[in-house]
């Protein structure tokens, strides 16, 4: 089964502060950024309820943080090559899809050429 899409915080740049140091971002947004980079497919009823927010404010915020960058999009991560080809596979069948990208963390790419080497 396919992990819940997460929400991507922007790389941090020498321009960009952490999330937690983002003087832009209040107490909320960034319990917001964290709920949303555990399931970003949460409904915004339950967000805003674990929030103890209105739905509309919720709806608003997330609209605020990605107008502002802070969110640069939304992913998936994948545990195994096999989910990211069958992931892959499903939303190349989505009508309108064109293109996909793909991230692979380094160091996991890392972990597994010294799982393999010969030692």
């Amino acid at each position: 089964m396919t992990p819940p899409p997460a929400a991507l915080y922007r790389a941090p740049d020498r321009n960009r502060p952490a999330p937690a140091m983002d003087p832009r971002l209040d107490a909320i947004d960034r319990q917001l950024l964290s709920l949303l980079q555990a399931n970003a497919r949460e409904p915004a009823a339950i967000l805003a309820r674990k929030l103890h927010l209105a739905r509309s404010t919720v709806v608003a915020r997330i609209a605020r943080l990605e107008r502002d960058g802070v969110i640069a999009g939304y992913g998936v991560r994948c545990e195994t090559h096999e989910q990211l080809d069958d992931l892959l596979d499903h939303i190349g069948l989505i009508d309108g899809v064109k293109q996909t990208q793909t991230s692979i963390v380094l160091s996991r790419r890392l972990d597994r050429r010294s799982a393999i080497a010969p030692g």
